[in-house]
């Protein structure tokens, strides 16, 4: 009995040892250590392709300049707007381009969707009213609806011009040279031109159109078939005064023509040309310093002292032979509604040349 009891005890006794005993923690888990894995660098572009409508003066003067700078190769597709916007809808969301540059905003308006939105760095450096407040539209230079003047033939005729108003005297009857406003680009614009500085903060207004029917019969109802044959035609003298724009008169005036160009003193519209960032382009880092390039001081001034182009950086030099934007009344175009009534005012322009037989 006494031999059972000892065996219980020493059982009991070992059971206490077991549980007082302290545990063994479980053994962590060890992770080999593994080298660094460095991700392979990002290539960086050295190409920009450009779909341009802007003239050869404008990119000889500008893309070697920024190649130079950057050491970016530049290619250009040149063609006219109305093919490269086609272009670019054709080609959506996979744009064979990384930018298109030319044309203006009122025209592009439909395509905006294509179009990334970018603010350049020298936005805020920019004329007033030629700011970037859409987003991805950013002007860069303006061309503007002016009055081209032959000086022998007006000193002849013993009168001055100065405005839109100074086109009805008699003495200019039949020696104005004009352009038909339903198929020439800048006769459009300075019909918008006419008719916004005589519509009192509207977009048209009777008197406006009264005078357009003015403005006809001084010119004897004489429609050219080109813009281009209206300043050759001034500097020719073959007319005396001539509806135009700005950039081939100011050319005319450099190459020391016998012409002057006026800005009309009831206010002078300027188009703002654009350049535009393609989405989902291959080259959005070229792109954004092409954008800053073009709108950059240095550019901007070489475009007015050499290019007889207009540039719309605030304050930067222009040629002496360039009336400085702030010295210019200026007029605004609501572009929305001058897009939207496009065919009506070809329409009635058409029905009043016809009138007058």
């Amino acid at each position: 009995m006494k031999k059972l009891i000892s065996i219980l005890l020493a059982l009991c006794l070992l059971t206490c040892v077991a549980a007082c005993s302290p545990s063994t923690p479980d053994e962590p888990d060890v992770t080999e250590p593994t080298a660094d894995v460095t991700e392979p660098p990002v290539a960086v572009s050295d190409k920009l392709t450009i779909y341009s409508s802007e003239s050869d003066e404008v990119l000889n003067l500008v893309v070697p300049a920024f190649e130079e700078a950057t050491d970016i190769k530049v290619d250009i597709i040149s063609a006219k707007t109305g093919e490269l916007m086609k272009r670019v809808e054709s080609e959506g969301a996979n744009p064979q381009a990384d930018l298109l540059l030319g044309s203006n905003s009122a025209t592009l308006s439909g395509l905006k969707e294509y179009f990334s939105d970018y603010t350049s760095a020298n936005d805020a450096a920019m004329s007033e009213g030629f700011t970037n407040d859409s987003g991805c539209f950013t002007p860069y230079k303006a061309d503007g609806s002016v009055i081209i003047v032959n000086k022998s033939l007006l000193a002849d005729l013993g009168i001055e011009v100065k405005g839109y108003a100074d086109l009805l005297q008699p003495e200019l009857k039949g020696k104005i040279a004009m352009a038909d406003s339903a198929t020439s680009s800048s006769a459009r614009e300075h019909l918008l031109n006419i008719l916004v500085d005589y519509a009192d903060g509207d977009n048209e207004s009777d008197e406006g159109w009264d005078y357009v029917k003015a403005l006809l019969e001084n010119a004897e109802g004489k429609i050219l078939e080109s813009s281009g044959a209206i300043y050759k035609g001034v500097a020719d003298g073959e007319y005396a005064v001539g509806l135009s724009y700005e950039n081939p008169c100011l050319t005319l005036v450099r190459d020391g023509a016998d012409v002057e160009v006026i800005y009309m003193e009831e206010g002078t519209v300027f188009a703002a040309a654009t350049v535009q960032i393609l989405n989902n382009c291959k080259n959005l880092d070229n792109a954004k310093k092409f954008v800053d390039f073009i709108t950059s001081e240095e550019i901007q001034s070489r475009l007015g002292m050499e290019a007889c182009v207009r540039p719309l950086r605030a304050n930067v030099a222009v040629a002496d032979y360039m009336t400085p934007l702030e010295d210019i009344v200026q007029r605004t175009v609501n572009r929305d509604w001058a897009a939207e009534n496009k065919d009506y005012l070809a329409e009635t322009f058409t029905d009043m040349v016809t009138d007058l037989g």
